[in-house]
């Protein structure tokens, strides 16, 4: 079994850098999971929640936008939970999930696929009138 945990920096004893997939296990197995690096950014409640306006996270390979919202939501505890979901089950339909730049309703809404390297903003509700 091969796990892929992220990437690596290495040097090659010159001046240049090479960055490689981190793995465990033996790849003599036919099973490989790799951990896709997503770079998640964060608004208002949430900000304040995380402590912080961007964070990385590694999120299993073949990961879903859902995944992703209920790993921030457990990772930033019960008000984050609370601010993410509109009935502790349902996410909220009123946040706003962009995956590089694109609303994910245009995708695949909360099944669109990650990939290694991907951008998601959770932007707040906006009201006005």
């Amino acid at each position: 079994m091969l796990l892929e945990l992220g990437y690596y920096s290495f040097s090659s004893g010159r001046n240049d850098k090479f960055k490689a997939p981190l793995r465990l296990g033996s790849s003599l197995g036919k099973t490989s999971v790799m951990i896709l690096r997503l770079k998640v950014r964060y608004f208002t409640t949430l900000r304040e929640l995380a402590g912080t306006a961007e964070d990385e996270i590694d999120i299993k390979d073949d990961a879903s936008l859902a995944e992703l919202i209920e790993e921030v939501a457990s990772e930033y505890g019960q008000a984050a939970r609370d601010y993410l979901y509109h009935d502790s089950v349902q996410i909220d339909p009123s946040i706003y999930f962009l995956v590089n730049g694109r609303d994910a309703k245009t995708l695949s809404g909360r099944e669109t696929k990650l990939k290694d390297g991907d951008t998601v903003a959770i932007i707040p509700p906006i009201g006005g009138g």
